[in-house]
């Protein structure tokens, strides 16, 4: 599981999204048949920033709802804010920024409790932060940044003081 992932992500870092689509089905079936559902989330994340990516917005949305609908199903409530994580991606690379707002913070609301995704709320929180300001709600992103500092700090073991949140200020560009 952590190999097939591995390898995506060498893929990723290069820029190989086909090569992506090709590859996952399978490594999501054993991840899915073995009960690794981090693992399984994780997987289909670059999968669907893979179609993102191809800005076939169209698939990713409808692989995302596949994705919440069986994380539903199985009760599965961080499965269910990932889903929604890569849905407010979508929406934000199609510059529908109250949509993608509505599916971040239902994605927080999943994850809140679930301190195995940490790591991932507190990069929820970020995206909130970026799509705040995109808003110009800047008032509401300094709140959410104080919240992606506290989840930061949470997983970095240190004092929220301590962290520092920083964005390109340019939602999709990474540091």
């Amino acid at each position: 599981s952590a190999a097939g992932y591995n390898r995506l992500i060498a893929l990723y870092d290069n820029w190989l999204f086909d090569e992506i689509i090709r590859q996952a089905p399978a490594i999501l079936v054993f991840q899915s048949e073995n009960g690794l559902w981090k693992n399984y989330y994780q997987t289909y994340t670059m999968l669907l920033d893979a179609y993102r990516r191809k800005r076939d917005f169209d698939r990713a949305l409808e692989e995302a709802n596949r994705v919440y609908d069986d994380a539903k199903g199985r009760g599965d409530r961080a499965g269910m804010g990932v889903a929604l994580h890569a849905v407010a991606r979508i929406y934000t690379d199609q510059r529908r920024f109250p949509e993608a707002e509505k599916s971040l913070r239902e994605s927080i609301e999943m994850m809140q409790d679930e301190t195995a995704y940490l790591n991932t709320l507190a990069s929820v929180y970020n995206h909130l932060v970026q799509n705040l300001i995109a808003q110009e709600r800047y008032d509401e992103a300094l709140a959410a940044a104080r919240e992606t500092a506290a989840i930061a700090s949470d997983v970095l073991g240190c004092a929220p003081t301590e962290v520092l949140v920083a964005s390109t200020g340019v939602i999709g560009e990474h540091l």
